[in-house]
This record gives C-alpha cells, structure tokens and sequence, in this order.
C-alpha cells in the first residue's frame, strides 16, 4: 500500500486495505527517506519507540521527578519491543503501526498535562490526536474521552470552555481535512469513506464478543493462547513483571491520593483516562492480537515507575535487578535471532534472509517473463519483486473476510468469486503458507478445486508451497 501510493496511487483506489490512510503515508516517506528496503523500515520503527520512550521520560518526570522519568523509559523500551504474537512471532520486533500511533498520543499527553489551558497547545493535542487515530482507528475513543476531559475541565467558566474545545477540534478537524482533501479533489471521497470508516466498524462488529476479547487479550498478554487442541503456555514473565508493578504503582497512588498535588492528581487522571480509552479502543476492535497491547505499554511503564521510584533504596534496587533478571531471561528469542544475524555476518553472508527473500529469489529466477504471481502468505515478496498482485486485496487474509469483501470490491463479492477473478489472470505461480487459517471450508475447497485443475506443486521453502501453472494452460507469449 505504500508503495503503490510513492507511484501516485491513493490508499483504497488502486490496493485496498481495512487501515487508516496516515498508517500507509508513514511507511512511503520512510522508503523515500531510507530506501526500498526492510532495514530502513525496522530503523523508523526504532526511531518511533525510542521517542515513545523519550515521551514517557518527559511525562514521568514531570510528574515525579526524574528518578521516575528514567526507570519508565527503561521499561518502556523493551515493553514495546517484546510483545509477541503466538509463541514464535517477535511482532515488537517488527514496526507496527502501534509503534508509530504511539509518538502523537503520547506527545498529546504529555502536552494535556503540561499544559491544558493553552489554546495554542489544545489545538496542537487536536492534531496529534487525529494524527494518532488516522495512523490506528482505535485511537479515536482517546480522542473522544481526551476532548470530554477539556470540556468537562472548564465547565464553571462555559465560554472558555467553548473556546478550548473548539481550539482541540480545529486542529484535529485540519488533519482530517487535509488527509480527505486528495480524495475530493479526484472524486474518490467515498473509498476513504468506506474502507477508512466503515469497514473498521464492520470489523469491529463482525468477530469476537467483547467477553471473548477481554478473556483472550488478558490471557495472550501473560503468554497463555488458545487453540483447538487447548491451551499453549509460554509465559511473559517481563510483560507479567510490568503489569504487576503497575497495579502496584496505582495502587499506591490511590492510597495517597489525598496528599498529591493538585498538578499531580490532574496528570493521574489523564493517565488513566488515557489508559482507559486505549484499552477500550482495543477492546472494541473486534479482534484478538497481542501485538494491540503494544499500545498500553507506555501507561504501564509510567504506572510502574511510579511504585518502583517509591520504594526504599535497598528495596528498589531488589526489584530492579530481579525487573532485570527477568528482562534478560525474556531477551532470549530476540537473542536468539541477533545471534543468526552475527552468525551470517562472520560468515561473510547477507542480511536479507528468511521465506520471503527466498521465495523472491525463486520466483525471479523462475519466472523471468514477469508473469502475475498470487501470494497466499508473505506477500510482502510483490514489493520485493516489483510485481502487482492479481487481486486489490492488499493483505491475503482479506479474501477470506466476507465483511471486508463487499468494502473493498462491491456487494455482490465473495471468498469464491474473487478466486475466480484471480484465477482468470492465469498466475504463473500460487504461493500457500502452511495454513490457510483466513479461509472458511467453502473458500479451502474452492481454492484446492483451482489448483486442482490447473496446478501443480513445484517446491515447498520453509513450510510455503508454490504451485506453477501447467504448461498446457499457461497463455502465449505474442
């Protein structure tokens, strides 16, 4: 998506997916800034969680003092960069857009409770805000909870809170207007539309139950999935360490609550509406991923500072090391992979490995007349390859999205009718991951009864299967 919008095409026109268009915007200028390459997007992500971090020291100290300040950007920086997803993917690893949204949220924080009477810092907590929701859509119950707080703040004096909450609104209504503004100009208002807002609503409403969710999310968070063979334990000890010390540290608040200053118990209070708003945005997303709670780490870590700073020397200095301890023991996946990377660095081999390169170097060597390639996983080869996909679908688990489907391609779309699109382009290759998880019965069958017919298996790389066409349906070449 990115990429197609660095060639001139807007988000949903030309590739369609269910995020915010500001979430495709970042990604194009950091392949402008740093080049067409997967190093340049993993340094921007760590660029992002450093500056998340830097945001949480502001707040912290401001708070409580720099002690503070200190031990929550420590925390913050492997919080937000361990989150898993499932037992093997490192997805704090990758630069998720949880990265990103994070900056402009907690630049708004800490701006709100800096200073929540300025109109000039209001109106730039309004663009930060909408910047933070057009980047993760969830991010619009903070705006919403973030705006209530001001008005309500200012409620005694009516015409100053007028006056506040119109300066929050105007400056997160001037992003809204200038992100939709390309769409108007070329008449395409209405994919934004749809694809930006009311397709995450059909999302969100198309899934999971809230109960399920919370029970899910909860459990994903302290390292327990579920699956259909039970339950699959592996256990974060330095997530649980983090949320342990955070219910301490709010806890602790709570008790002094009434010798805090006046400062201090308005900045708890956006804290925790803040924290509120966001795991409520997660909540309401529709889905489970634990990659979403990379969002409240940053609260987390503030909240734990807060009872770690607290602590008597020699108990803190207990606590730290044992927080340390269990930080190295959780470093060890991570460890694991940084190892491979010095391992091929010594063996003067490059850095640009797993599935995806491999199967780009295959499909190169083997289809060298450029041929339509269909990507059932790791579609991230197209962009490796310079190829388009044979469908607007940007990401392969939208095809299995019935919801999604008549979003992104009309109402009359289905699993099927859109695999049969696809299959009319006659793709050179079909590339499968191990499971076809996104796709319901029906879909499975569908597609097994196309390759079937036309297909055959060439090789299996890493658990991925690529099937080629048959010769005798592969079209002429004029």
């Amino acid at each position: 998506m990115a990429q197609s919008l660095i060639n001139g095409h807007l988000p949903y026109v030309h590739l369609w997916d269910n995020k915010p268009p500001l979430a495709f915007a970042f990604y194009s200028v950091v392949i402008e800034l740093f080049g067409k390459d997967l190093v340049g997007i993993r340094l921007a992500g760590a660029i992002c969680v450093m500056a998340v971090a830097f945001l949480v020291y502001l707040t912290a100290q401001r708070i409580c003092g720099k002690r503070s300040g200190l031990i929550a950007a420590i925390l913050c920086i492997p919080g937000m960069s361990l989150i898993t997803d499932g037992i093997t993917t490192m997805s704090g690893q990758n630069t998720m857009t949880e990265h990103v949204a994070l900056v402009p949220l907690m630049g708004a924080i800490y701006l709100l409770i800096c200073n929540d009477k300025s109109l000039r810092s209001l109106f730039m907590m309004g663009i930060l805000m909408a910047t933070a929701t057009l980047i993760r859509m969830n991010m619009a119950y903070a705006v919403v909870v973030i705006g209530l707080y001001i008005a309500i703040r200012s409620l005694r004096a009516p015409s100053i809170a007028l006056r506040r909450i119109c300066s929050y609104a105007v400056g997160g209504g001037l992003i809204v207007a200038l992100t939709c503004l390309p769409y108007l100009l070329t008449r395409h208002f209405d994919a934004l539309w749809i694809s930006a807002v009311v397709a995450p609503l059909k999302y969100s409403v198309s899934q999971l139950s809230l109960r399920d969710i919370v029970v899910e999310q909860t459990l994903q968070a302290i390292g327990i999935y579920m699956d259909g063979a039970g339950y699959k334990f592996d256990f974060h000890w330095f997530n649980i360490f983090m949320w342990l010390c955070a219910f301490a540290g709010m806890a602790a608040l709570f008790v002094r609550w009434k010798s805090l200053t006046a400062f201090t118990r308005n900045a708890i209070i956006v804290l925790t509406l803040g924290m509120l708003a966001t795991a409520a945005g997660i909540v309401k997303s529709g889905a489970t991923a634990e990659h979403y709670m990379i969002q409240l780490v940053p609260f987390t870590a503030l909240y734990a500072a807060f009872f770690l700073a607290r602590l008597p020397n020699s108990v803190r200095s207990i606590g730290l090391a044992f927080g340390a301890g269990v930080l190295l023991t959780s470093l060890a996946p991570v460890s694991d992979q940084y190892k491979v990377m010095v391992d091929r660095a010594l063996a003067h081999e490059g850095q640009r490995f797993g599935p995806a390169y491999e199967i780009a170097d295959y499909l190169h060597r083997e289809n060298p007349n450029n041929r339509p390639v269909y990507m059932l996983t790791d579609h991230i080869v197209y962009w490796f390859t310079n190829w388009e996909a044979p469908t607007r679908l940007a990401h392969p688990s939208n095809i299995g999205r019935r919801y999604l489907l008549e979003m992104a391609l009309g109402q009359n779309a289905t699993t099927e009718s859109e695999l049969d699109n696809i299959f009319q382009k006659t793709p050179e290759f079909v590339v499968l991951p191990s499971t076809l998880w996104f796709l319901d019965e029906s879909g499975k069958h569908h597609l097994n009864k196309l390759l079937d017919a036309r297909y055959t298996l060439a090789i299996q790389i890493q658990k991925r299967k690529i099937y080629r066409i048959k010769s005798e349906y592969r079209p002429q070449l004029d």
